[in-house]
């Protein structure tokens, strides 16, 4: 069995842990438990309810779908890939089944494992988040190359998500993308909400064309051109926002104490504009501020 050194250094090139601060690294590897699957075994079967996600330590898997009442591979996983990350926040039967294609070992992080690292170290809800929005985005783009040809094996991307997944085929191509990328992110902020997993920090979701900044940042992540910021919910913190387009622009907060998040917008905007967002005892205000850099009237108002 893989000794905790080596499990380090494994998950240390996993994509999901993949520049995330060392003594987070050390906890994952011990809060992980060590499995070996014999080849030919299920490490997880469709039907079946998740533990949590898996990161490959050696060996090689593959994920099966059924096609029309018959099992279809749809993806081969190897060494320093994960899979089944959806079940850290979906408790939902899994609609794939992973099998061990030679002996393998996998790193298991259960569901309340991560929930219990997040509560202290909520960078790693920010990954989650990202890695469930690219995990979308990659499906959506495979199932249209399916659509267009029939001898295309079905998508390799979805090997994460669960039964029910969008499709790619509604919407106006990269323009619904990205929305269905941001709708992503905040089923993801919204369901971590539920679990209690951010009691002690504050989420700012914002949507192009604008970037923004605060001193406060605990973490950010970017994905396409929506913005993630991770801030303290104690204290005052402020996030400042500048348009570098013109169009609109959303924006949403989570904070302790509510599932769904307060939302601004869409606001029109003009290149250079510039708005100013302030958290303070759970009250969420933004407003533009004028060509002095004062803040101007009216508050924009937000919607639950």
């Amino acid at each position: 069995m893989a000794e905790r050194g080596m499990v380090r250094e494994v998950i240390e090139k996993m994509e999901f842990f993949s520049g995330l601060d060392g003594r987070l690294l050390d906890k994952v590897a011990r809060a992980g438990h060590v499995r070996s699957h014999r080849q030919g075994e299920a490490i997880v079967r469709a039907g079946e309810v998740g533990l949590g996600m898996y990161g490959i330590l050696s060996g090689r898997v593959k994920v099966e779908r059924e096609v029309d009442g018959v099992p279809r591979q749809v993806a081969e996983l190897g060494p320093q890939q994960f899979f089944a990350e959806i079940a850290i926040i979906d408790d939902k039967p899994r609609s794939a089944t992973v099998i061990a294609t030679e002996d393998t070992e996998c790193l298991l992080l259960t569901r309340d494992s991560f929930l219990t690292l997040a509560r202290k170290y909520p960078e790693l809800t920010l990954r989650l988040a990202k890695v469930l929005a690219l995990r979308l985005r990659a499906t959506q783009a495979e199932l249209a190359n399916y659509q267009h040809s029939s001898a295309h094996p079905a998508p390799a991307a979805s090997a994460g998500l669960p039964a029910g997944a969008p499709d790619s085929g509604s919407g106006n191509g990269f323009a619904s993308g990205k929305r269905r990328v941001q709708q992503s992110l905040l089923e993801t902020f919204q369901q971590l909400y539920f679990m209690r997993a951010m009691v002690r920090f504050s989420v700012a979701v914002v949507g192009c064309p604008v970037e923004a900044f605060s001193a406060s940042t605990i973490a950010c992540e970017r994905v396409d051109e929506t913005k993630v910021f991770l801030l303290p919910a104690a204290g005052r913190p402020v996030l400042d926002l500048g348009a570098i387009g013109r169009g609109a622009f959303t924006l949403h907060v989570f904070t302790p104490g509510h599932r769904n998040p307060l939302q601004f917008g869409p606001i029109p905007i003009q290149r250079g504009d510039r708005f100013k967002l302030r958290l303070k005892a759970g009250s969420v205000t933004l407003r533009k501020m004028d060509e002095t850099g004062q803040e101007a009237c009216p508050t924009y108002p937000g919607n639950r």
